[in-house]
Order: structure tokens, then C-alpha cells, then sequence
């Protein structure tokens, strides 16, 4: 699934921020008071449109790859599975090549006993001519 793209932009206030500041009955404390902040901040990676839309096209690369990696492997799947096919009907193929050699070694046991019973039949009969 083709991954899209937020194209980000950074917000930008206009002018100086500004703040009212309001008790929780509604009345007014300040008016348009600044905030200052007293504590020391360590600074970390800043959350801007151009660092948001690098993410973006690591996502959207990432996202390609697994489309690329997925349709490699139904590839894949699919030159498996015909193979499989394959080596089943081999399989059949030599199993009816199993069963036609079985069926001619008994027809050619059965000739070798007829051939056996018929020779000492003649045996049998000179025997008797001879007496």
C-alpha cells in the first residue's frame, strides 16, 4: 500500500505570544502576559517541518521497500507453488511407471511359470514316448 505523504509546514504565531490568563471562574488574572520560562531547558531535537519531512521520506522509503519485499515474495510464492505442482505430478508420473513395472514383472513371473509347467509337460511326454 503506497504510503502518502504529509507535506508539514512550521506554525508560526503572529507577532509575540501572547497570553490571557483565567481563574477557574472564568475571571481574568492577566491580559495579554508573556510567559517566561525560569527553569533551564536542555535542548533536544526541535519538532520542525523540515525535520518532519525528513521522517516523512524515511517513512514513504520504508514503505517501498516493504511493497517491493511483499511482491518478491507472492513471486516467490507463486514459482513455489509450481513447483510443488510439478514435483506432485512426477511424483504421480513415477508412481504409474512403479505400477506398470510391477505389472509387467508379474505378467513375465506368470510367462516364466507357464513356460516352467509347459516344459516339464514336454519333459513328461518324451519320458513317456521313451517307455
Amino acid at each position: 500500500m503506497a504510503y502518502k505523504k504529509i507535506g508539514w509546514k512550521n506554525e508560526v504565531p503572529n507577532g509575540e505570544p501572547r497570553y490571557k490568563i483565567v481563574e477557574y471562574d472564568e475571571s481574568v488574572v492577566a491580559e495579554g502576559a508573556t510567559i517566561e520560562l525560569i527553569n533551564e531547558v536542555v535542548p533536544g531535537t526541535p519538532i520542525n517541518a523540515t525535520n518532519l519531512n525528513h521522517m516523512e521520506e524515511g517513512i514513504e522509503q520504508a514503505s517501498k521497500t516493504a511493497d517491493q519485499a511483499l511482491a518478491a515474495a507472492q513471486t516467490a510464492q507463486g514459482t513455489a507453488n509450481m513447483a510443488r505442482n510439478e514435483a506432485a505430478s512426477a511424483n504421480s508420473a513415477a508412481t504409474g511407471a512403479g505400477q506398470t513395472a510391477v505389472a509387467a514383472y508379474m505378467a513375465a513371473m506368470q510367462a516364466g511359470s507357464a513356460a516352467n509347467a509347459a516344459q516339464t509337460a514336454a519333459n513328461n511326454a518324451q519320458t513317456a514316448a521313451n517307455n
